[in-house]
């Protein structure tokens, strides 16, 4: 059947045989949601966008789960992948005005901005997706730090990207306090202070854990 062909394809980590999969299925039940919310995923994933937007587009014009924030976010950051800038601004601003805790609606806002050429109402789109992210998100605020200074790298933000990095240190450096051989946080402490120019503090760190744990090729 369509659906056992489609498990069959998501255990062999087979993007074109899961898309295939997902639409079979789709057209034996056009009619459902979830299988069109899968279908735009894989259609992004396969780098796109522009087969992902009307779908989305469609469930969100019909109603599909109102209440679930997954399918505007979905649809501003295909908006942002299809160089839907406007759209893609629209879209997060109604996410965001829908979903007042959810920080992905402004993470995409602000990457559209940026590539308006709005770089100062990017920045501070980006600062409020990044505080909500602290505030709301059952995610530790260590990783929030890590992806913070990823979107300020994407934003092309050096300052907050060092601020982030100095915040990452500062948390991992504050749960060693309690932790102190823990390898995941002396790996914290050591990227952070490499990417923060540290580099010697960083090897001291960085050295004796390689040793501990040969098997880590990232390290």
């Amino acid at each position: 059947s369509a659906f056992a062909e489609m498990v069959a394809a998501l255990v062999a980590e087979d993007q074109e045989r899961t898309l295939q999969a997902i639409e079979q299925a789709r057209a034996a039940f056009p009619g459902s949601g979830q299988l069109t919310y899968a279908a735009a995923r894989a259609y992004r994933r396969q780098n796109r966008p522009e087969k992902a937007v009307p779908l989305l587009k469609r469930l969100i014009s019909a109603g599909w789960q109102p209440d679930w924030s997954p399918t505007w976010e979905e649809l501003a950051y295909n908006q942002v992948l299809a160089g839907h800038l406007d759209d893609a601004i629209a879209t997060a601003r109604a996410a965001e005005e829908r979903f007042p805790k959810r920080h992905a609606p402004p993470l995409y806002q602000a990457l559209a901005l940026q590539q308006l050429g709005r770089g100062k109402e990017a920045r501070e789109t980006l600062a409020r997706a990044i505080r909500k992210r602290l505030d709301y998100a059952p995610t530790e605020p260590l990783m929030v730090h890590q992806a913070a200074q990823w979107w300020a790298s994407l934003l092309r933000w050096p300052e907050e990207q060092r601020r982030q990095w100095t915040l990452y240190l500062a948390e991992a450096e504050r749960r060693l306090v309690e932790v102190p051989d823990d390898p995941a946080l002396l790996q914290a402490r050591g990227e952070a202070l490499a990417a923060l120019g540290r580099y010697g503090e960083a090897d001291a760190v960085l050295e004796p854990l390689v040793a501990r744990t040969p098997e880590e090729p990232y390290l």
